[in-house]
């Protein structure tokens, strides 16, 4: 069966990234027998030309919340003009608010992990055997939604296939951009109050361990396969929680600098900073470590976040990372419920004592399943319109009465950090509605830093789109007035009481 994958690869929120999920995706229905493309989604134009040239039986979204009404939006479109097309929505979006089936022109829906599952469904359409009964799946026909459980998790996932990176081809400055993205593991042990991880895990009840680690001979064999086929000067690995296992670190800080040593880039948690981890990592090539601080507020991390994070702890992650001279990024949560800008500033004066070299601040949303947004809920700071989730790096959807402020702040963030001087008149430039300029002041900055500390790496003719990219390309640039038009053609149905969480980490494994 010939499919295509619709998904935004090239606007400024998936700068430096290869969409993972699609890729180990592709690489599953390739080995059984199917036929895949992936076409941009950010311009219309050439998703039409594809549809044209390919005639694709199946048609794949990826869908994250906040995200999905542009995927909704295109979809409806594509189903008009091109009528008989049938459409597959996966994601973390349709994983937890499976009733996105309800809504015109979606057929089906993928639910959790997706190999296995999608090349399965394929494979029974194609022959015409019943596939509306296959795992992980819910299938609208005839009026009728079948709703199916999931199939336990992979537990080997060192036997799965690379993801087929080749898929990109086309994209000459995503294919052969200088920082390559993997992922060693899956899953995650915590249970954050804003995170996809605990309503994932009660979807997978009794169906697999919350945590799955690649071999380190794994992971460095697709590394070296990846640097054979495209040469690129920097690793990023986008765990949730990269090297949980001291011996799995130690491991691999005796491997990796003798088979890759390139430099790399990972996540974290305070509390698993040791002196000791924080050495291997720098022994091992690490440079950059992003840190979930999320607040400064230690009541807040606790009562509200779910996060047992002392600040001790916070301190001496931060300190054993400065001794290794391994450049710290601070991921910072703004405008959440039962808390006031107050607390926010006190985050900012806890980043303006330490100086990371860049703070990733975020507005907080309420992603559906998550026990954080039942809070908001509760507190009535929220009304339980999952329509209104947007992004989380330029507003809120809580009914905050700092709402302008919260927002002016979070584009000002690492500029008050960075300048402190910015402090003095802060109070004023919150109020401001400059919150436009602001942004683009924090993307040129955080495109400098990133160039030339984070993740510095050679300019080559395909850095120049990735800067371009950064500052300017919006995703709904090229599809002209698509998005607005349906926007105001369609009222917004509410999320159909569904479990969501899709928290600022893409969902591993899903369909992505």
């Amino acid at each position: 069966m010939r499919v295509l994958f619709i998904n935004k690869i090239l606007d400024r929120d998936s700068v430096g990234r290869m969409p993972l999920g699609c890729l180990y995706l592709s690489s599953s229905l390739k080995q059984s027998g199917h036929e895949v493309k992936l076409v941009d989604a950010c311009d219309y134009g050439r998703v039409k030309r594809c549809i044209k040239k390919y005639h694709p039986e199946a048609l794949l979204f990826s869908t994250r919340t906040g995200f999905h009404h542009y995927y909704r939006a295109l979809n409806k479109r594509l189903k008009d003009e091109f009528g008989n097309l049938y459409s597959v929505f996966g994601g973390p979006h349709a994983t937890f608010s499976p009733e996105i089936i309800n809504e015109d022109g979606i057929d089906a829906i993928c639910r959790g992990e997706g190999e296995g599952a999608l090349a399965d469904f394929l494979h029974k359409k194609e022959k015409e055997e019943d596939y509306r009964k296959t795992e992980n799946f819910w299938v609208k026909e005839d009026g009728e939604i079948y709703r199916n459980g999931v199939r336990p998790l992979i537990d080997a996932i060192d036997a799965v296939l690379f993801p087929d990176r080749d898929l990109l081809k086309e994209y000459k400055s995503v294919r052969h951009f200088r920082i390559r993205n993997f992922i060693a593991s899956r899953g995650c042990p915590y249970s954050c109050s804003y995170c996809f991880n605990e309503p994932y895990f009660s979807i997978y009840e009794n169906k697999g361990r919350r945590l799955r680690r690649r071999g380190v001979d794994n992971v460095l064999e697709e590394i070296e396969e990846e640097r054979r086929k495209s040469p690129f000067d920097i690793v990023q690995f986008e765990d949730d929680i990269f090297g949980s296992s001291t011996d799995w670190l130690i491991e691999f800080q005796q491997q990796y600098p003798q088979r890759v040593g390139l430099p790399f880039i990972c996540n974290m948690r305070p509390e698993l900073i040791t002196a000791e981890t924080a050495a291997l990592l720098k022994a091992a090539g690490c440079i950059s470590v992003w840190v979930g601080i999320e607040s400064k507020n230690e009541e807040i991390r606790k009562k509200i976040l779910n996060r047992n994070i002392t600040d001790r702890q916070i301190d001496a992650a931060v300190g054993h990372l400065a001794r290794h001279e391994i450049n710290y990024v601070f991921e910072i949560m703004i405008g959440l419920p039962a808390s006031t800008i107050h607390n926010d500033l006190e985050s900012l004066e806890f980043c303006m004592k330490w100086k990371p070299a860049y703070v990733d601040s975020s507005i907080y949303q309420p992603y559906p399943g998550t026990a954080l947004s039942a809070m908001a809920l509760g507190t009535r700071e929220w009304d339980g319109d999952y329509e209104k989730i947007g992004d989380f790096h330029e507003t809120t959807c809580l009914a905050l009465t700092s709402k302008k402020e919260i927002e002016n702040l979070q584009a000002l963030f690492y500029c008050i950090v960075r300048y402190s001087f910015l402090k003095k008149c802060m109070f004023v430039l919150i109020k401001l509605p400059l919150k436009n300029m602001y942004r683009f002041i924090h993307v040129l900055l955080k495109g400098l830093v990133f160039s030339t500390k984070i993740t510095p790496m050679k300019i080559n003719r395909y850095y120049f789109p990735y800067v371009y990219r950064t500052l300017f390309r919006r995703g709904t640039q090229k599809l002209g007035t698509l998005h607005t038009s349906l926007s105001q053609k369609t009222t917004p149905e509410k999320a159909c009481n569904p479990a969501v969480p899709t928290d600022r980490r893409i969902g591993r494994g899903l369909l992505i």
